[in-house]
């Protein structure tokens, strides 16, 4: 509650005052992330795509350095006192966005469990060691493939059916519309929109209305009725 109640005085900020506002946490690797990622997917509509997204998520948290290692505990031999699920609470509160604006997303609840189930089964070299200098050493980029070639892949199973586009006259940039050449996210760039700026997505902070991510969660509990198919993308 209290990351999405931050991202939204962020906008209002943004949006409303027309001031800028400087977000960063202690280190700028943990909160600062979630809530500037929060905060443009409410302000921009084209990284509510799900290429604009993947664009936004590979700057804003895999090239400014989030600590995948440390946070998710990738390595045995990590310090157990930095563990923390950051990027969980993150996806959660887009799972959260989504729940409140199921039209204003071209991506559907799957794309954020790929994230997560990627996330920890470490098949792709994208969210793995803690920062871009650590994967460029390890030669990551030639030895391992990035995940977003995995959503290119199989893109119709993230597509949300109840989409209903981009707001009328506004142009999507070109980073926020394509994969990079070597297949990785393109870092986005701003949009350049016909008419006046569409309003930005202000979700209810009412503690009924944030909900508990049972998508994920509760993907495995035999008690929920009535009974689902059980999804995953490892």
């Amino acid at each position: 509650h209290s990351i999405m109640a931050a991202a939204v005085r962020t906008v209002e900020l943004v949006h409303y005052d027309r001031t800028a506002v400087l977000v960063h946490c202690s280190d700028g690797w943990d909160r600062t992330p979630q809530i500037t990622v929060l905060a443009i997917v409410m302000l921009e509509p084209s990284c509510r795509t799900i290429d604009g997204f993947l664009a936004l998520c590979q700057k804003e948290w895999v090239d400014f350095g989030h600590k995948f290692d440390d946070r998710c505990g990738h390595r045995d031999d990590g310090p157990a006192d930095q563990k923390s699920p950051v990027f969980l609470l993150f996806v959660d509160c887009v799972a959260n966005l989504l729940r409140q604006f199921p039209t204003k997303f071209e991506f559907n609840v799957r794309l954020l469990l790929a994230l997560m189930d990627q996330l920890f089964a470490c098949r792709y070299g994208t969210f793995l060691e803690n920062c871009d200098q650590q994967r460029v050493l390890k030669r990551l980029p030639e030895k391992t493939a990035p995940f977003w070639w995995l959503v290119a892949d199989d893109k119709p199973t993230f597509v949300n059916e109840h989409y209903e586009g981009l707001p009328a006259g506004f142009a999507t940039s070109a980073a926020a519309s394509s994969l990079g050449p070597d297949g990785a996210a393109a870092t986005p760039s701003s949009s350049a929109p016909a008419g006046p700026l569409p309003p930005p997505l202000i979700p209810s902070l009412s503690p009924k209305n944030i909900r508990f991510f049972e998508e994920y969660f509760l993907r495995f509990d035999p008690t929920i009725m009535p009974p689902r198919p059980v999804e995953t993308f490892y």
